[in-house]
């Protein structure tokens, strides 16, 4: 039943969208810059450290909430804002989600044999109703409402009345998985219950705190009104998802789960990669940095309890400190005892002066030659930048340059108008098409360093938004030929919005967009130049198959005129090879790469409209 991950989280790259979009994601940096100004800045830790974070709010571990007229507020802003509302929801979808964003813990609702389960199901379509309708009361709402209070009481008392267990595993066992959907509820709490006492005998009041602060948070005591706000800003979630493949709600106390903080232009530094959420804690389970070490349990993060958070809010967390300006003090348990470690940020937070992430690149042989393989996993902001550091460092006697776009979902329209400013400098790019049918169009940004010899893309059906841009304005301008498959087919992009609620940020297709010959992405991919079988098998992602999924469009031909005629032939023709291409750390690049130098440059291949 549960429709997202309730253990694990990787700091970084959960962060995206993860996280929350369905298939991946282009995004409007201008939306991005003003979606949430730095007002949360100045705050105080209980410990009494001042410092500065980047926009976030420090997450309070109290469940969301919207009233019946604020949560129909940012439901008709959705519908106003969205390119197209669908004509239907899908009703089955709408309350499986709405089930497991109400339960970040899984014993509330998503649980196996949770009554409230079966309410929000019996009543879906009435919640529906309530969402879209301006009626006078969310009654099937405050019914559930009613029923949380009763149940979540079962649990409590199930919680309170649980022997001591055993102390093996009370303190890292990841309690909260897939595995526990499948356990009662009841006995889900209790197992929370007997954890709390092993942690009390074996730390005193030492744990005390943060116990106390789980405990508020697994088992709030709310009124039944309370609940049914709760209830209904899951129920936003999951209809903004359901509206909008590509769109989510999410309160400012977990707003970084609408955004990808990796593909900021510098990314935050973290201090671990993976982890896992305990009975009271967080379990570091990899990638820990100093003074952090694998194995770790955090029970709080500059005085803020991790206890019965979600993992949206560990998430908003972890990243809001990872901005910090002073030091602040991590509580963990290491090797048995209670210490209090103090964290020193690794680099000013001077952005200016933080360094980019930059790309990976091979040097391949190529015939007598070589060629750079550079690969290009996502597309953040500063990816016309990286680029030009890669041009800046290879040599100058190369035979040509290939650009690896497999698996890269995608990221900034920016980032992708700047890197083809390299290659296409100041050439007109993607016609967009907007909700009221003005057609804007983005060029590419002129580059420090522009390359003019051979080049070619690798892409596979998981490339997608952004990187799809690029590599299919390389085709439409016969820049470069493309070998692979057809790509994942995203031809729409996303803008952040805040809620006229003031209580959170929505994440919103906006528009579609075409390739600059004017041929249609959304819903259909790329055709390559030369076809090459990078996986095997049906695909069952792509963007045709998403529920409620965009229509194509083909926009206008945006090209300058002596491409739209077909005068201007490719730039420079690849050297033939003679079979000789090695040197790859995926073998399947250097065979796809083969298909250069053998043939003429393909011309464009004409895509499906």
């Amino acid at each position: 039943m549960a429709l997202r991950s309730r253990s694990h989280w990787r700091v970084g790259a959960a962060l995206a969208l993860s996280s929350v979009v369905v298939g991946s994601g282009i995004f409007f940096r201008k939306s991005f810059d003003t979606a949430r100004p730095s007002t949360f800045v100045g705050s105080k830790t209980d410990a009494g450290l001042p410092f500065e974070l980047a926009g976030l709010r420090l997450p309070t571990g109290e469940q969301p909430r919207l009233s019946c007229e604020s949560a129909r507020s940012v439901v008709h802003q959705a519908r106003a804002n969205i390119f197209r509302e669908p004509k239907t929801l899908d009703e089955s979808r709408f309350s499986l989600s709405t089930i497991d964003w109400l339960d970040p813990h899984g014993f509330w609702s998503a649980a196996k044999e949770a009554p409230i389960a079966k309410e929000v199901e019996r009543s879906r379509h009435a919640l529906l109703q309530e969402l879209e309708e301006d009626t006078a009361d969310c009654v099937a709402a405050r019914f559930i409402g009613v029923e949380l209070e009763k149940w979540v009481t079962k649990l409590r008392e199930a919680y309170e009345t649980a022997p001591q267990g055993k102390i093996d595993g009370a303190l890292s066992e990841a309690l909260f998985d897939e595995r526990q959907l499948e356990m009662h509820p009841l006995a889900t709490a209790a197992a929370l219950g007997a954890n709390a006492r092993i942690l009390r005998a074996t730390f005193g009041s030492d744990a005390d705190r943060w116990i106390e602060v789980g405990e508020s948070r697994f088992l709030p005591r709310y009124d039944a009104e309370r609940w049914s706000e709760i209830l209904l800003a899951a129920e936003v979630r999951a209809y903004v998802a359901a509206l909008d493949p590509h769109g989510a709600w999410a309160p400012l106390d977990e707003e970084s789960s609408v955004y990808d903080l990796n593909l900021t232009d510098r990314p935050p530094s973290l201090l671990y990669d993976a982890s896992v959420r305990t009975s009271f804690g967080l379990l570091v389970e990899g990638g820990a940095r100093g003074p952090l070490r694998d194995g770790d349990v955090l029970f709080a993060m500059g005085g803020h309890a991790l206890a019965g958070l979600s993992v949206e809010e560990s998430d908003q967390l972890a990243a809001a400190f990872a901005e910090a300006e002073q030091p602040f003090e991590i509580t963990l348990v290491r090797d048995g005892k209670i210490e209090r470690v103090a964290v020193l940020p690794e680099v000013p937070l001077d952005t200016k002066e933080s360094p980019l992430v930059g790309l990976d690149t091979e040097t391949l042989d190529y015939g007598s030659g070589h060629v750079a393989l550079v690969h290009i996993r996502d597309v953040r902001d500063s990816l016309g930048e990286e680029l030009s550091d890669v041009l800046h460092a290879l040599p100058r006697d190369l035979e040509g340059i290939v650009l690896d776009l497999r698996g890269n979902s995608g990221g900034s329209t920016d980032g992708a108008a700047h890197a083809l400013g390299a290659f296409l400098p100041h050439a007109p790019l993607f016609p967009m098409l907007h909700r009221d049918g003005t057609i804007e169009v983005q060029a590419a940004e002129p580059s420090e360093l522009t390359y003019d010899g051979p080049l070619a893309a690798l892409v596979d059906r998981d490339t997608a938004s952004a990187a799809e841009m690029i590599a299919g304005a390389l085709l439409s301008y016969r820049r470069a030929p493309v070998i692979g498959e057809t790509t994942f087919g995203k031809g729409c992009a996303q803008e952040y919005i805040d809620d006229v609620a003031s209580v959170g940020v929505l994440r919103l297709t906006t528009l579609v967009f075409s390739l600059p010959d004017g041929t249609a992405l959304q819903g259909k991919g790329l055709t390559p130049s030369f076809p090459f079988a990078f996986q095997h098998g049906e695909s069952s992602e792509a963007e045709r198959l998403l529920p409620n999924s965009f229509p194509s469009w083909a926009g206008p031909d945006v090209r300058d005129a002596i491409f739209r005629t077909g005068q201007r032939e490719p730039l420079r023709a690849w050297p033939a090879h003679g079979g000789r291409v090695n040197g790859c750390d995926d073998p399947l690049a250097c065979k796809a790469i083969q298909l250069l130098g053998r043939h003429p440059v393909a011309k464009n291949v004409p895509q499906r409209r």
